[in-house]
């Protein structure tokens, strides 16, 4: 992947801020890519993410 790469750390963030506005559901849209770690951690949590990258 070149570039910039959205990683768990920004997807945990992300969740994060959905569970601060009470959502239960997101999409995360980057120009970049998400790691391996962060399409994982997206997968494994309650809350329903939809992840859109630029690749």
């Amino acid at each position: 992947m070149g570039g910039e790469c959205n990683t768990g750390e920004t997807s945990r963030a992300f969740v994060g801020a959905l569970d601060g506005f009470g959502a239960t559901r997101g999409v995360f849209i980057t120009t970049s890519a998400f790691t391996p770690a962060a399409i994982s951690y997206t997968a494994d949590v309650p809350s329903r993410i939809i992840l859109i990258d630029g690749q």
